[in-house]
């Protein structure tokens, strides 16, 4: 009864026009009380004039989709045509509406219209945007509510539902709400237990059982929700429900009894009642009640189950023993009955009678995956890992769909690949009839854990010859190829993987990084594009796609996508505007636009700390520190607690020469968690930058090291610190013991090539760059640090200038890269190719080293006024740039800086 009425809740729907999907062409929309006394005059021109557009648009729509009645139906050339016009029609009556609200900010009618129309044309999100608009205007009107509420509910919104509903059950009494309250107060109800809000429910279901019992009439015959206002015996099981996930076993008693009492011809309330007796811990009424509804439902497990578990927790382990085995012997093929023996038995200690009944189950190839997981923890803890995987294998085979086989897979693959012949023995622990694709899937993760991937391989294709549409043995067949960088060849695997799952987000997420790294960028572009199509609302995939184009070289392509997506979903306003500002602050480009962006935004979310905070780094990059300040601050009040916020508000005063309040912020950080070794380390780093307490910042890092010494990131920062510090001797020393330890690390590899060639030890330099790129060829920072190197000391340009080329190719906009290109054709003699990627680097990264390099550039051109500002530049920006300073007064005194200077 109560889903009955939930559904039949389901049926109230707000009225469709032409496009609905629901059914056939509906009237034309009506001017929602809309009079020329109430709005400007110009407000209900539009209005009503939109009004019109919308009428017409739907007429076209329903003969498009062949809703209306005709002597034949439209060709196919007929339909696209109608649909065309009709869109057109639609967007010029948009225009109108919004005209409307031009003029008149408040008509509840025009946002209605535009809700309407876009749930015709099935744009949920938009149709719910302008209906959120409209309730917003008009929050004491209770069916606005109950429709937006509806409409949330239908596009699995359950929060944004439930403040609907929420609001429409406090909006004005009408004869609509007293026909619609109980129904809100169920829906109310229901959702607070989807999002596991169970008081709010508790409250809900109580509130329904205290309303107020209406006339038949008032209800308009709704003969479901008559019969369950007369008997609530539904609800007060809902409520008992619900008290019982809440743990409050006593009350979740009470109302299952209440239940019972008013509905005794629903035996099944007997056995809720009697498991709310059990969890309250009366096992006397528990039993009693258990054994009426057994006498009343002999043949259910239910009853039987819940009977054991009672003498189970009663310490009648002997008596539930003999219970479940004596309903075996009538029911053999209860299964869930045999798992709760296996329990019984090992809380017993015998794990032999435990390991019979589990194997009950798994010998018969039955979808209980608790057996399985309990009979691999049992072969596991007997040390017999292969016995485990052959059981795992078993699993697999009959439930590939379930997660959590792969995740104990994952678990129990580390230690199994331990044992030197752990393939030969799980191959004599698996029957020869059970060597499906299962069975090679888990050895193929067997040989890929001992890092044979020939074996792997070979596996993995194995599984893909048996089950062709089991998507995991492609992605591990992938994951190989790419461990051993044959990226084609996982993008071949993935492409196939694609095919057979069109729909699958996994394998084209890993078909783009596949591509990515096989240097096809369009084709990983392709790929992610599908990605988001398929996830929209992910954050982290949008802005991999976005990426990817700027790799691809396509930024003009990723502003127009982020643009379009913002005008296309007004809804989500403010996740769109923030990635299209974060875009232009990552670019330094349009910082304007970002800004203006992110202020309009703010006024209609004026409590988001994401776009606040965003604001704030738009001020950073434009150097406007005081504006930035404020902004951050705004963000911090916000949400006091996010960290990353008040490390940026940090910067931002350090910027803005407020170093005494940066450095309180990150001392009053680093208390809310004295623990965090990265907050340490940010204040570190803060206090040797700036320079206001070098050795206490080198300490606090030290500190770090010392209490989690196994930790290279702590490791790292201090190498840093002692780089920055110009301590390229103990800076050396952090970084080879960290090499010692992990040849793997990269950065510290790269780190001691840095202190190496400060040193000035250019080999010992070269050779650990050089170790990087033999591993990777494509690595960016290392390509650019040799490649500057070379130019530094004036050797091997050409190779230089196409190792400076890798890492330009990885970030084109990356000012450092760019001053890396510029420097190159500067020793090679090209001029004007070395002006015009230094001056790009400037604009991305106002840096002394680069402003040196272009007033170098101006010198050698014989532009000398341009040559000292860029010198005076580089002093302002590091005072204590020596060699900058020297060339301002060289040049003020008419001497030639490259040449007075040596």
């Amino acid at each position: 009864m109560f889903a009955v009425v939930l559904l039949a809740a389901g049926c109230q729907s707000p009225p469709s026009g032409a496009a609905s999907a629901e059914g056939g062409v509906a009237a034309a929309p009506t001017p929602m009380a809309a009079k020329p006394s109430e709005v400007s005059t110009q407000a209900y021109a539009n209005f009503a004039y939109a009004v019109l557009l919308h009428a017409r648009s739907d007429r076209l729509l329903g003969q498009a989709r062949g809703l209306t009645l005709t002597e034949r139906p439209p060709t196919a050339a007929e339909r696209r045509e109608f649909h065309r016009q009709a869109t057109e029609l639609w967007n010029e009556a948009v225009l109108h509406y919004q005209r409307t609200l031009v003029f008149d900010t408040k008509s509840v009618a025009a946002c209605n219209q535009l809700a309407e129309g876009y749930f015709d044309r099935g744009d949920t999100e938009r149709g719910i945007y302008w209906l959120e608009r409209a309730v917003t205007r008009d929050n004491d009107d209770f069916m606005l509510a109950y429709h937006l509420g509806l409409r949330c509910e239908r596009a699995r919104r359950p929060a944004d539902a439930v403040k609907a509903y929420a609001r429409a059950e406090q909006a004005r009494t009408d004869d609509d709400k007293r026909r619609l309250l109980p129904l809100v107060l169920l829906k109310l109800g229901s959702l607070y237990e989807t999002l596991e809000r169970f008081d709010d429910a508790v409250g809900a279901y109580e509130r329904f059982l205290k309303l107020k019992r209406e006339p038949d009439e008032v209800y308009e015959n709704n003969t479901a929700l008559i019969e369950l206002l007369d008997n609530r015996a539904p609800v007060h099981r809902k409520l008992g429900e619900v008290y019982a996930r809440l743990g409050r076993h006593r009350q979740a008693a009470e109302a299952f009894q209440e239940a019972y009492r008013l509905q005794p011809g629903m035996h099944r309330g007997l056995l809720k009642l009697a498991a709310a007796y059990s969890d309250a811990g009366d096992y006397v009424r528990a039993e009693a009640t258990c054994k009426e509804y057994i006498e009343k439902q002999p043949n259910r497990l239910d009853g039987m189950a819940l009977l054991i578990e009672i003498y189970r927790k009663t310490g009648r382990l002997d008596r539930a023993v003999a219970s479940a085995e004596a309903f075996l012997k009538e029911k053999p093929f209860l299964y869930q009955l045999h798992y709760l023996l296996g329990n019984l038995h090992e809380e017993m200690g015998d794990m032999e009678k435990a390991v019979s009944a589990y194997e009950r189950i798994v010998s018969d190839r039955k979808q209980f995956l608790p057996a399985y997981l309990k009979l691999v923890d049992i072969e596991a803890k007997r040390g017999r890992l292969a016995k485990a995987l052959a059981v795992l294998c078993r699993g697999l085979s009959v439930s590939p769909e379930d997660e959590r086989l792969y995740v104990e897979l994952d678990r129990r693959i580390v230690e199994a690949a331990k044992e030197a012949d752990a393939a030969t023995r799980f191959r004599l622990a698996v029957d020869q009839a059970d060597h499906d694709f299962a069975f090679y899937y888990v050895l193929g993760r067997l040989a890929q854990e001992s890092k044979k991937a020939d074996e792997a391989v070979s596996a993995y294709r194995e599984v893909i010859r048996l089950s062709p549409d089991f998507v995991h043995g492609y992605v591990r067949l992938a994951s190989v190829y790419i461990g051993e960088r044959k990226p084609a060849e996982a993008v071949k695997v993935l492409k196939t993987a694609s095919e057979r799952e069109p729909s699958n987000i996994l394998v084209w997420r890993f078909l783009a990084e596949a591509q990515f790294a096989a240097d096809d960028l369009t084709g990983a572009v392709d790929s992610m594009k599908r990605v988001v199509y398929l996830n929209p609302s992910s954050t982290a995939n949008t802005l991999f796609l976005l990426g990817l184009m700027n790799r691809a070289g396509k930024t003009d392509e990723a502003e127009r996508f982020l643009e379009q997506s913002l005008e296309k979903h007004p809804e989500e306003a403010e996740r769109w505007t923030g990635m299209l500002a974060q875009f232009h602050i990552d670019h330094t480009q349009k910082l304007d636009r970002a800004v203006e962006l992110l202020k309009d935004a703010l006024k209609e979310h004026p409590e988001s700390r994401e776009l606040t905070a965003t604001l704030g780094e738009a001020y950073l990059k434009q150097r406007d520190y005081p504006q930035a300040v404020r902004a951050l601050r705004r963000a911090v009040e916000i949400e006091p607690e996010h960290i990353g916020t008040r490390i940026y508000l940090a910067l931002a005063l350090e910027r803005d020469n407020k170093l005494a309040e940066a450095e309180r912020e990150l001392r009053e950080l680093v208390k809310t968690d004295s623990k965090s070794d990265a907050l340490l380390i940010e204040l570190g780093r803060f206090l040797v930058r700036t320079k206001r307490s070098p050795v206490e910042g080198v300490a606090l890092i030290q500190q770090t090291v010392a209490r989690n010494p196994h930790e290279p990131s702590n490791r790292l920062a201090l190498g840093g610190v002692y780089l920055h510090l110009k301590r390229y001797p103990d800076a050396v020393d952090v970084f080879t013991k960290l090499l010692e330890e992990n040849p793997d690390d990269v950065l510290a590899r790269y780190q001691l090539a840095i202190a190496y060639d400060e040193m000035d030890r250019f080999d010992d330099a070269e050779r650990e760059l050089r170790r990087i790129l033999r591993e990777d060829p494509t690595d960016a920072p290392a390509a650019n640090a040799l490649g500057y190197m070379y130019a530094v000391h004036n050797v091997k340009l050409d190779e230089a200038q196409k190792l400076v080329e890798v890492a330009l190719k990885d970030e084109p906009d990356n000012g450092a890269y760019l001053d890396s290109m510029g420097w190159v054709l500067y020793r090679k003699g090209d001029l004007p190719g070395a002006l015009e990627y230094l001056k790009k680097a400037i604009a991305q990264e106002p840096d002394a080293v680069i402003a040196e390099h272009l007033g170098d550039v101006y010198t050698r051109l014989g532009q000398k006024d341009l040559a000292l500002e860029r010198y005076e530049q580089a002093v302002k920006i590091d005072p204590e740039n020596d060699a900058a300073a020297k060339k301002v007064k060289l040049l003020k005194d008419g001497k030639d800086p490259l040449v007075d200077g040596k």
